[in-house]
């Protein structure tokens, strides 16, 4: 391998890096949530766009389904561990390979709960239901915390 080509794989690794930490900048802070809104939490933003009949078939299909008693994940925790693990002076791969598994698995799992609900909520409501659910945005970040009075 000449120089050029060293070169040029020193360009993609370096670009690759650079947006890696990038990445790892601009993702949330261990005080600020991380990861996907908990399924109770997505619930409530479904159903606040509801009218009353579809709002309360999405809350009874969550409820026969499980979602409104399901503990959220703890993804502050995967940010914590990820976070951890970059710092240290050896760098652990398949460690980090491993956090990275583990984390798709339960945003996989929080995802697989809300689609089971919605899979047997949908054909109950009415058009305008499940327009508005369409329709909808995901939920942002919560803004600042309230100040305490």
């Amino acid at each position: 391998m000449n120089f050029r080509h060293l070169r040029t794989w020193l360009l993609v690794v370096s670009l690759a890096a650079n947006g890696f930490l990038a990445g790892m900048l601009l993702a949330p802070h261990p005080d600020k949530p991380f990861g996907p809104p908990p399924p109770d939490g997505l619930l409530n933003h479904m159903a606040s766009v509801l009218s009353a009949d579809d709002a309360r078939i999405l809350r009874k299909v969550a409820s026969e389904q499980g979602v409104d008693q399901h503990e959220p994940e703890d993804f502050e925790e995967f940010h914590r561990r990820a976070n951890a693990m970059m710092r240290q002076e050896h760098f652990d791969a398949l460690g980090f390979a491993n956090l990275v598994d583990e984390f798709a698995a339960k945003r996989q799992k929080a995802g697989d709960l809300i689609g089971r609900m919605l899979v047997h909520a949908l054909p109950q409501m009415s058009l305008e239901g499940r327009r508005a659910i369409a329709d909808l945005r995901p939920p942002g970040p919560p803004g600042p915390p309230k100040p305490r009075q």
